[in-house]
């Protein structure tokens, strides 16, 4: 079960290095004023800044609200007692045109206005951007609350080769979390078109999409030959990324093709003359489906995965059990 904490700080980097000045968004509450203490605490130079967001006509009924004066007097209070200096950003003529002319024609059309939405993007944070570059800090800090997920599933929010939505999250450990993997439509008709041309030049024994189930599934796919069973050995280098993530995520544009030794060096010289990325996997032997992920070790035997495969719905729907359901996906 993913475990879960509260950051008090959301920090950015704008740059690479490890630079120590923090640009921080004061609104005079506890969570950013804490935030500025604990900052200061890990040795940050901190720099504090407020948004003086009200037009004048409307100071009176802003003074308890969001960047209201007292919230502004409140944070410059802090800034000094934390020994930080404080700067105070005018943004009246931006927020009145950005917030308060969006809210009221929003609520005129007769639609629901979310004015804090507006704010955070188009203000606080697009300001907070400029004013850090401005002072030269590294990173921007808030006293806003961040949920951060640690998973046993990894790699599930890499936008190239991700768990996200995966059949493997859903079937084997219950979850519907996370980004589907992103699609590249150029990037997909480039790598369709190539081997819808090595089929057509006759280079090509079989093709498997790797984007429903991952590509373990889709090996297993490759060895349910028609007319007999084929086995296979692969090997694969992970790096960083956890075997889970390599074996099941769905990741799009990629298609296992199998060739015969006397036609590979055709087959990547097409894909190569395409600019059509490939690696070899393994060779087709033996009667048993094994994949060996860095150090790790699997095998199956082609004639129960097979099985399992052609069988398993009609087992499924043949079962007087109750505990055994076809996955809802």
């Amino acid at each position: 079960m993913p475990t879960s904490a509260l950051a008090s700080t959301l920090r950015v980097p704008m740059n690479g290095q490890e630079n120590k000045r923090v640009l921080l968004g004061m609104s005079g509450g506890v969570d950013s004023s804490v935030a500025g203490y604990l900052l200061r605490e890990q040795g940050y130079d901190v720099v504090g800044v407020t948004m003086k967001v009200w037009p004048q006509d409307c100071i009176s009924r802003a003074e308890d609200k969001c960047c209201g004066p007292q919230a502004i007097a409140d944070a410059r209070g802090v800034a000094h007692s934390l020994g930080i200096p404080h700067y105070v950003v005018d943004e009246v003529d931006q927020f009145e045109r950005v917030v308060i002319d969006y809210f009221s024609s929003e609520y005129r059309a007769g639609r629901t206005p979310n004015p804090c939405v507006m704010c955070n993007e188009k203000l606080k944070f697009g300001s907070l951007w400029e004013r850090a570059r401005t002072l030269d800090c590294d990173f921007i800090a808030t006293g806003h609350y961040a949920i951060i997920e640690h998973s046993v599933i990894a790699g599930i929010n890499d936008p190239s080769h991700n768990l996200g939505g995966s059949r493997y999250l859903k079937v084997c450990n219950g979850l519907k979390i996370g980004p589907p993997p992103q699609v590249d439509l150029t990037h997909e008709i480039k790598v369709q078109s190539a081997v819808r041309d090595l089929i057509r030049a006759g280079l090509v024994k079989s093709a498997h999409d790797c984007s429903e189930g991952g590509l373990t599934i889709a090996l297993a796919e490759c060895c349910f030959n028609p007319e007999r069973l084929f086995g296979a050995g692969i090997a694969l280098n992970t790096g960083d990324t956890p075997a889970a993530t390599v074996l099941f995520n769905e990741s799009q544009s990629r298609i296992i093709i199998s060739v015969t030794p006397g036609n590979l060096d055709e087959a990547e010289s097409m894909l190569l003359e395409r600019a059509v990325p490939f690696q070899q996997l393994g060779k087709v032997e033996g009667d048993q489906l094994r994949i060996q992920v860095d150090d790790k070790k699997f095998a199956w035997p082609v004639a129960h995965l097979f099985d399992d495969w052609w069988n398993s719905i009609r087992r499924v729907v043949e079962s007087d059990s109750s505990a055994e359901r076809i996955p809802s996906l």
